[in-house]
């Protein structure tokens, strides 16, 4: 699953990581699963989303978290 979403980001640096409930060994899988993408480059944001979206995936913002 990764894989799309690794070569969609790919040029940008960035790097793609399974978090949350899915990402534990040994513990029960829910439907959704959880990546981070992370970027070097804050300018980089909106062409990921862009094509991260482009591949099906649901941009959910920060989710809360404020900006620093």
């Amino acid at each position: 699953m990764a894989e799309p979403v690794r070569a969609a980001v790919a040029d940008l640096g960035a790097e793609v990581e399974h978090v949350g409930s899915t990402a534990v060994s040994g513990l029960r899988a829910k439907p959704v699963i959880d990546i981070d993408v992370v970027l070097r480059a804050e300018a980089d944001v909106d062409t990921a989303i862009e094509r991260l979206c482009s591949l099906g995936y649901t941009y959910q913002g920060n989710k809360g978290i404020l900006d620093e």
